[in-house]
């Protein structure tokens, strides 16, 4: 039996691969993404190398689009610069 869930998620992932160098996104798309909370943070640690501890941690904004799944950061950014 094929579980949804996996299936979609695994579409998902292939569609943003496939999209990402194709995927052009506009400032209103951004906008829209931004009011329908389609941009979700993803938070990362970094370490101190020389204690091996976490230093502190960055907040990376990713972007969920219903059709492409996770867009590419770079067409994320290339919108927000031209707002």
């Amino acid at each position: 039996m094929i579980n949804v869930h996996t299936l979609r998620a695994s579409l998902n992932a292939r569609f943003a691969r496939y999209f990402s160098g194709r995927f052009s996104a506009s400032v209103n798309a951004l906008r829209t993404a931004i009011a329908q909370r389609q941009i979700v943070p993803f938070y990362q640690p970094f370490m101190n190398a020389s204690t091996g501890q976490i230093a502190g941690i960055e907040v990376l904004a990713r972007w969920r689009h219903p059709l492409y799944g996770a867009v590419s950061p770079r067409c994320l950014y290339s919108a927000g610069g031209t707002a």
